[in-house]
């Protein structure tokens, strides 16, 4: 299976590869996901460049303990690599989304993109799909539900998440609970045969936000 919880003993890894983050690494909860930025080995809590919804999107540092991929050619990690430029290089910054997962906002006018939200694992399933034509996980159909307390497990670093108000920045109306895709899920998702990744999205069960 493409996807691991990383040890000691390094692995070696490419471009364009997802890695995450837990809480803790005997937790396994998943609370951060990104794109490796190069190759190189992997070990748990290496840091590694990375590029990611921090947010703010960013070229930036993260210290791993899973790691998933999806055997892309050498093409698609161009592509890929093309792609995480560009939205990099955009005139309006990202902006942090927690639902839905990513999202572009239009002018209504002429329908071309404005900006773009993510979560960190929108910007992960955001990659994939445009740059390589390959969904990880099924959006649209019926996702977990997770509810307040899971949620700020999710989102250790976001102190505001008990404020209604706070919470309807990020895309999240009432007291939930919520059908939103955690960062555990893109980690699933990749924990696949290779044909099976690219053939059909990954289908979310309770309990995926952790993932051993």
């Amino acid at each position: 299976m493409p996807a691991v919880s990383l040890r000691s003993d390094p692995i070696e890894r490419f471009d364009g590869d997802v890695v995450g983050e837990c809480s803790a690494p005997a937790s396994g909860f998943v609370t951060h996901v990104a794109l490796l930025e190069s190759p190189g080995k992997l070990s748990q809590k290496t840091p590694v460049s990375v590029t990611h919804m921090g947010p703010p999107l960013n070229k930036g540092q993260l210290s791993v303990d899973v790691a998933g991929w999806a055997e892309l050619t050498a093409d698609e990690r161009k592509k890929l690599a093309v792609w995480k430029q560009k939205r990099l290089d955009e005139d309006t910054p990202s902006s942090y989304v927690v639902s839905p997962a990513w999202q572009r906002i239009e002018n209504k006018k002429n329908k071309r993109v404005r900006r773009w939200q993510y979560s960190c694992a929108g910007f992960v399933l955001a990659g994939y799909k445009f740059a390589v034509h390959v969904t990880l996980v099924e959006e649209n159909g019926q996702l977990p539900e997770v509810d307040l307390k899971t949620l700020k497990k999710a989102y250790p670093h976001n102190d505001q998440l008990d404020d209604a108000h706070a919470r309807t920045i990020v895309g999240l109306t009432g007291d939930g609970p919520w059908r939103i895709i955690l960062a555990g899920y893109v980690i699933h998702a990749l924990n696949r045969d290779s044909g099976l990744i690219r053939k059909e999205p990954y289908k979310p069960k309770p309990g995926d936000e952790i993932f051993i």
